[in-house]
């Protein structure tokens, strides 16, 4: 009755043409006003600082869609794997490059996505390695830069499956290829169908899948990375690091976008606080695989290979740390 009444005594002083302007000018001004109310009011805070949200909007680039073979013979639906521009996919199979993939399997209704988001392990630009405090070896001077990720919401389990199946198996040699997999309620799923996608000529190894303890109390480790209330924030603040420092480099223009308003909500949890954020826990799932074994084992096969200059300016700043000694020593040392 107020909105009648209150439209009446609009009319009556103005025009129709511009109660249409105030009724949208209104809408938009609301929505504004809902937003600022949710972060100032709601207590709610951004993951990421200024400068780490302004580094990664500075170099965002659109990634593009390719033509892969592989995918074609197959007849797969690839239409939602995206590359950055500059990245070569003849690296992909090439036995001295080495990869891991962050993966998140959703049901595949039209709701949530399933991603998977690739990158590659490789020496930091050495402009970064003053970021790196107190290294204890080589291993710490070696980051994961996005070169691509996959993602859809309508692909079935079985069609994901096959997606990435040919994206390890048959696009990137799969020696040097790793698989974070968020051990949600199709995690274990994802992998059997993986054992039996292209069943005359499947090659698919559990091994490939990186292990995670999926309790604080465990003895053992198992596939997959369990993601639950108590270690979520812990790996938020991880990326959080990483990111400041340059070890984890994301580029892909909607993953920016969702680091962006990804952070604490006022119950505490975080999540994407406008949107999905499937793409931005891929990547901070990702930080995890800095403390695996598989991480030192790839890094280990890249550094024996690289400029030995490059080595000798390492170690120099490894027996300068301040902690004294020489720490330059060999991962296999330690296990």
């Amino acid at each position: 009755m107020v909105l009648h009444f209150s439209g009446r005594l609009f009319s009556t002083y103005f025009t129709d043409k511009q109660l249409l302007g105030v009724y949208v000018l209104g809408g938009i001004f609301s929505g504004i006003t809902f937003v600022l109310t949710y972060f100032v009011f709601g207590k709610s805070s951004l993951l990421l600082g200024a400068d780490s949200l302004k580094k990664l909007t500075t170099n965002q680039i659109d990634f593009v869609h390719r033509e892969v073979i592989e995918f074609d013979d197959e007849d797969v639906d690839y239409s939602g794997l995206l590359w950055d521009p500059e990245f070569n996919l003849d690296e992909a199979e090439e036995d001295e490059n080495y990869w891991v993939f962050s993966v998140d399997i959703a049901e595949g209704t039209g709701g949530d996505y399933s991603i998977i988001n690739i990158f590659k392990v490789e020496i930091m630009e050495e402009v970064d390695w003053k970021k790196v405090t107190s290294p204890g070896s080589f291993i710490d001077f070696y980051r994961i830069r996005q070169v691509g990720r996959f993602r859809s919401n309508n692909h079935t389990i079985e069609e994901f499956a096959k997606s990435l199946y040919i994206l390890a198996y048959d696009v990137f040699y799969s020696e040097n290829v790793k698989l974070i997999i968020e051990w949600n309620m199709f995690g274990g799923e994802l992998i059997k169908r993986m054992e039996t996608v292209f069943p005359q000529r499947n090659e698919f190894d559990e091994e490939s899948v990186v292990k995670f303890k999926h309790r604080v109390d465990a003895k053992t480790k198992s596939f997959g990375l369990k993601v639950k209330k108590d270690n979520k924030p812990i790996f938020c603040q991880n990326f959080k690091k990483y990111i400041s420092q340059n070890k984890i480099s994301i580029y892909d223009k909607d993953t920016v976008k969702e680091s962006s308003t990804f952070g604490k909500l006022p119950n505490g949890s975080y999540a994407g606080q406008l949107g999905n954020d499937d793409l931005i826990m891929t990547c901070i799932n990702s930080s995890e695989f800095f403390t695996t074994l598989d991480f030192s084992d790839f890094v280990e096969e890249i550094y024996d290979e690289i400029d030995p200059s490059i080595q000798n300016k390492i170690e120099e700043i490894l027996e300068k740390d301040s902690k004294g000694g020489n720490l330059n020593f060999d991962i296999y040392d330690l296990v």
